[in-house]
């Protein structure tokens, strides 16, 4: 498949499908249109017009089944949608949403749910959201708990000083080019320690070397400025060993957390 410069699939390199095809596949929609003989609600039918309205090109005969990500929609796209379902339905629907229900019918659930299933704005309860965020929380209460008062503020660095670098999210895009902005730099006195899934040292560089390629960054030389330490976001210390864990913790000068679970 084609890839974007930011490695997702590039949708308008795509060939066009030719119009046997078209045909084919409408006359497919409709027959399942035909078939199901569901009449929308209310609710369904502005978020069938709202998707039409945002999405480039997306099929006059929406189904309330159809996957959002399956009829041209993408993340900016979502944000788009869930700005416009809150504007026109005033209902506190959370950014990420698409990805949980990506259809009309499970996002109009969602809506019907947060207004209490009444067309009367003023009638709905408040959003269920808004206890999840809490909970969400709570686990940065705990781990205030176990900070420091302060913490000393270290002196500016210089490009003359000898820095040491630990990056996590190495192998992704942004890190591939993280990593050539620190190992490109005049004076070469930086060094990365790049935290990576993998079951070795040796697999772990070759992961990021491999990352590094695809993008069109990598220069054979870094590799004498780049250390790795394996291990896992979701667990203690990183997932670091203990000799990693003590290595990171007292040479590292500092720390770009670039990485996530996705």
């Amino acid at each position: 498949m084609p890839l974007n410069p930011n490695g997702k699939v590039d949708k308008p390199a795509l060939p066009f499908p030719d119009t046997a095809q078209l045909a084919a596949a409408s006359r497919q929609s409709k027959k399942e249109a035909l078939e199901g003989q569901v009449a929308l609600s209310p609710t369904q039918r502005k978020v069938q017009e709202i998707w039409l309205e945002v999405i480039p090109h997306s099929p006059r005969d929406l189904s309330i089944y159809d996957n959002f990500f399956d009829v041209g929609g993408h993340s900016i796209l979502a944000t788009r949608i869930v700005f416009e379902i809150r504007k026109r339905f005033a209902v506190d629907l959370p950014l990420g949403i698409l990805f949980r229900q990506p259809t009309i019918k499970g996002l109009s659930d969602e809506i019907d749910v947060l207004r209490g299933g009444s067309l009367d704005v003023g009638s709905r309860p408040p959003s269920s959201h808004q206890n999840s965020t809490s909970s969400y929380s709570d686990d940065a209460g705990k781990l205030m708990e176990s900070l420091a008062p302060s913490y000393e503020k270290p002196a500016r660095f210089t490009i003359a000083d000898k820095l040491s670098v630990f990056l996590t999210g190495a192998t992704g895009f942004l890190g591939a080019f993280l990593i050539r902005d620190l190992l490109s730099r005049p004076g070469k006195r930086i060094k990365v320690i790049a935290h990576v899934r993998a079951r070795s040292r040796d697999e772990g560089i070759e992961r990021v070397k491999t990352s590094c390629e695809a993008y069109g960054v990598w220069q054979q030389e870094w590799i004498t400025f780049l250390d790795v330490v394996t291990g896992s976001l979701e667990d203690e210390h990183l997932g670091l060993s203990a000799e990693q864990w003590d290595r990171v913790k007292n040479t590292a000068d500092v720390v770009i957390h670039n990485g996530a679970m996705v």
